[in-house]
């Protein structure tokens, strides 16, 4: 860290907001997406009597309602993954980050009229509370929140792919494709 404590958790704070006022609607309209699509994926394109394999099935395998995918596809359980785990960094961040931000919180109000060329100005401060040490651990905490988003990304990009080639295959299966 480069700058000095008070302007650090001032410069953290800023991040901090602004990201709080994107990453709560993002992630709850992901969540709606990817559920959306986790329960109401359509194939209405493909006869219902067309069986999700080439393999004979159980009747109860086959799609048997053009408005919905079968719950035990890798589409929709990818899908339902991305549901979980995107908007999971709302409690993560409630639970895991909530003390190291509240800390820094406490350092942003307890150095808002301190000197930026005071050198000393935490000196007194318990080993790792200082800004420099909080804001190590939120941004290793941080990266944890956002490998959530990131996997739950691949997930929803993953069922996309999925979902294609599955299509495919039944399309392929039926004689669709010759």
């Amino acid at each position: 860290m480069q700058a000095p404590a008070p302007l650090a958790v001032k410069q953290w704070y800023t991040i901090f907001t602004r990201g709080g006022a994107i990453a709560r609607p993002l992630a709850a309209i992901s969540a709606l997406a990817t559920g959306y699509l986790a329960y109401h994926r359509t194939f209405s394109h493909i006869p219902s009597h067309i069986p999700f394999s080439p393999t004979p099935t159980p009747p109860s395998n086959n799609i048997t309602n053009d408005q919905t995918e079968d719950r035990t596809s890798t589409p929709f359980r990818l899908n339902a993954l991305a549901t979980l785990l995107l908007p999971s960094i709302v409690p993560f961040t409630l639970l895991v980050l909530g003390p190291t931000n509240d800390k820094l919180m406490a350092k942003k109000d307890e150095l808002a009229n301190a000197s930026l060329r005071d050198k000393h100005v935490e000196q007194f401060a318990k080993e790792g509370e200082t800004v420099k040490e909080l804001m190590d651990k939120w941004a290793s905490l941080n990266l944890a929140r956002a490998l959530l988003v990131g996997v739950g990304a691949v997930c929803a990009v993953a069922a996309g792919v999925v979902g294609r080639r599955e299509v495919k295959e039944i399309g392929r299966f039926a004689g669709w494709g010759r």
